[in-house]
């Protein structure tokens, strides 16, 4: 497992994270991700920090809360400001039960 919190504290490593996330999964290039390519999004980080995949209604449900401009996809910095929290939420919860990541 990567180490999140070396990612999360170093801005340059957290924005190459992101845009390689994001350039993997916006298929079409298109410079904007839809809830389907958010989903591969998702999924890859949970297998690469190792956590339980998330539900495909709390994908929709992030989705709908990070796509701020109403547009039906997100933009990288919607994904990127979604991605940062993510992982976040991941360091607080991994150190809740004493793991480290």
């Amino acid at each position: 497992m990567k180490n999140i919190k070396s990612i999360l504290q170093n801005e340059k490593k957290f924005n190459k994270f992101a845009k390689s996330l994001f350039e993997h999964v916006d298929t079409e290039s298109s410079g904007e991700i839809d809830p389907q390519e958010l989903s591969r999004a998702m999924k890859r980080l949970a297998k690469e920090f190792e956590i339980d995949d998330p539900e495909k209604e709390d994908i929709y449900d992030l989705f709908e809360y990070m796509d701020v401009d109403g547009s039906g996809t997100l933009d990288y910095e919607e994904f990127k400001s979604l991605v940062k929290d993510i992982l976040s939420v991941i360091v607080i919860e991994s150190e809740k039960i004493g793991k480290k990541v």
